[in-house]
């Protein structure tokens, strides 16, 4: 496994619960991620244009406006390598989508095994 650097990797989380946008963004924070919040697809776009790029975006599915798989495909158009987590609290039948509730753990495995899956190229900042 690629071995990575947490404070080399930027990661934007979307989700329009703050409770568990705040809990992701302390848990992965805590090892070092560097973190950027939207809580809406329009300000996740904002944020990819102000603090952007990111190589990860970790969004919940169901949220105002643009849908997280809308969101995911929009912002892929600009950076074709990004990587995507989806989060639902809906049990849908897609082993993709990191199921809420979900421990600290579940999420920092889930993210480590995305960024480590990234092109070599895009470890870099």
């Amino acid at each position: 496994m690629l071995e990575i650097e947490p404070s080399a990797m930027k990661i934007l989380i979307v989700d329009d619960d703050i409770a568990v946008q705040s809990m992701m963004a302390r848990a992965l924070a805590k090892v070092g991620y560097r973190i950027t919040k939207a809580s809406c697809g329009e300000e996740a776009l904002e944020r990819y244009d102000t603090d952007g790029p990111f190589h990860l975006l970790l969004t919940d599915i169901n949220l105002p406006g643009y849908n997280g798989r809308d969101l995911a495909s929009e912002m892929r158009k600009r950076f074709p390598d990004l990587r995507v987590i989806l989060c639902s609290g809906d049990h849908l039948q897609n082993s993709d989508v990191l199921l809420k509730p979900f421990s600290i753990a579940a999420l920092r495995t889930r993210v480590l095994v995305e960024l480590t899956s990234l092109p070599s190229g895009q470890l870099a900042d």
